[in-house]
């Protein structure tokens, strides 16, 4: 009778202690569930801006047809317009054409230099013709030859009168160097939007300056030799110097002969 006692008590304790360890697994299981569902739903749920890290997508506005052909046309008048020359006969806008170009001469590159060493020279000689142009003084009685000579100055007419001769002539070797360089024509362009006007430009002239004019109203005769031509442009005095030796026409360069029959036909 203990014994069955004994065996029932301990039978009951252990009935009792499986089922407290059931009810917790089942509490385990349920806490589990819900914390897989929570997850679950979660992640089904959109990011919000706090927690989203992905960089917001910008979506491109669709253009209509109004908007195309309004650009595209704002593209050709910007086009047409940077495409189209300037109306001013000297303006370097566009293509050109250079139908002759030669180099000129040394002198004519360097006559500013030269013009300023002849100002030099003529000053410098008409000063000492001014102030040391002398004459010996007759010798006087009682004068022994080894007594020193005495020189006094010419008369005045005589040396204001060689002293502007020396200025003269300096002044009109400068007027004829800047005048050969004022005669010399360096380069011919034709204009690119009037085919019939050229722009004849000197040694004097900046590049893209110069006498614009017609073709058909510029005169040549022969000059000293067959590597010369004589120029006569309308509406300006003299006639200028078109030198044919080392000539390039139209990018192309030959004797004397060779460059005259391929200039003659723009005159």
């Amino acid at each position: 009778m203990q014994r069955l006692a004994t065996a029932r008590l301990s039978g009951l304790g252990l009935s009792k202690y499986a089922a407290r360890t059931t009810n917790s697994l089942a509490v385990v299981v349920l806490v589990r569930r819900a914390s897989d569902l929570s997850r679950a739903r979660h992640m089904r749920s959109p990011p919000t801006p706090t927690t989203s890290t992905e960089p917001p997508s910008r979506i491109p506005k669709t253009l209509d047809g109004t908007h195309l052909n309004s650009a595209a046309d704002n593209a050709a008048r910007e086009t047409i317009a940077a495409a189209q020359p300037s109306d001013e006969p000297g303006s370097q806008t566009g293509k050109e054409e250079i139908l002759y170009e030669r180099s000129p001469s040394w002198w004519i590159k360097w006559v500013w230099v030269l013009i300023g060493m002849d100002i030099i020279w003529s000053g410098n000689f008409a000063e000492f013709i001014w102030n040391r142009w002398t004459r010996q003084v007759s010798d006087k009685k009682g004068q022994g030859p080894n007594d020193d000579v005495e020189w006094k100055p010419r008369p005045m007419w005589q040396r204001a009168g060689l002293t502007l001769l020396v200025l003269a002539g300096g002044t009109g070797i400068a007027l004829a160097l800047l005048l050969a360089q004022a005669r010399t024509i360096t380069r011919i362009i034709r204009l690119p939007r009037a085919s019939n006007q050229v722009r004849v430009e000197t040694a004097r002239n900046w590049h893209g300056k110069g006498r614009v004019v017609d073709p058909a109203d510029i005169t040549a005769r022969n000059g000293r030799d067959d590597t010369e031509l004589i120029i006569k442009l309308p509406h300006s005095r003299g006639e200028f110097l078109l030198g044919l030796d080392g000539a390039y026409v139209r990018g192309t360069t030959g004797d004397a002969s060779q460059v005259r029959s391929v200039l003659a036909p723009p005159f």
